[in-house]
């Protein structure tokens, strides 16, 4: 989150967890990246970066999950408030966003088409963060919340819109 957000005060929390486990982040790193493998070797996206898109561009229309939230590999078809200023790992020469928008950017995020502030970068993004926390959460019995301090929780994989993607991902 230091990424994305300017330095201050944090009212929210992300778990990702299983009691007992403390294998998570690697699981998931592992299950992130190896999606993008998987992508790249069949096609699930377009291309996945603009560096590849004159060797594996596809139609846009033949490739299903993507096509459902993306006009293109960074242009997200529904737009939620403020998705446009999030940054990752300098990126868009971020951060931009204070911590007190952090609130209201997840709740936008958890009625949007995407499962996490970074799935909404790019289609490829999306395609390996949803498959991965969707995978561990419901194959290995990992809980994928965010705690909005003093809002309660919220569970992007309960979102129905990402309920209605996940069924593009099932032949992963």
């Amino acid at each position: 989150a230091e990424t994305v957000f300017k330095k201050g005060k944090i009212d929210f929390s992300i778990r990702f967890s299983k009691k007992g486990d403390t294998s998570r982040s690697l699981l998931f790193y592992l299950a992130h990246e190896l999606t993008h493998a998987y992508d790249y070797i069949k096609g699930v996206s377009p291309y996945l970066d603009t560096e590849h898109q004159a060797f594996f561009k596809k139609p846009l229309e033949s490739c299903p999950f993507a096509a459902s939230a993306w006009k293109d590999i960074r242009k997200p078809l529904h737009p939620f408030e403020n998705s446009d200023k999030i940054s990752f790992y300098g990126f868009r020469k971020g951060p931009h966003l204070e911590a007190s928008d952090a609130v209201p950017l997840f709740e936008a995020l958890v009625v949007s088409d995407f499962v996490s502030l970074y799935s909404s970068q790019s289609w490829g993004e999306d395609i390996a963060e949803t498959f991965s926390y969707a995978y561990l959460s419901k194959r290995m019995g990992f809980e994928y919340s965010i705690k909005l301090h003093g809002r309660g929780v919220v569970h992007p994989l309960e979102n129905k819109k990402v309920i209605q993607r996940l069924k593009f991902l099932d032949n992963l």
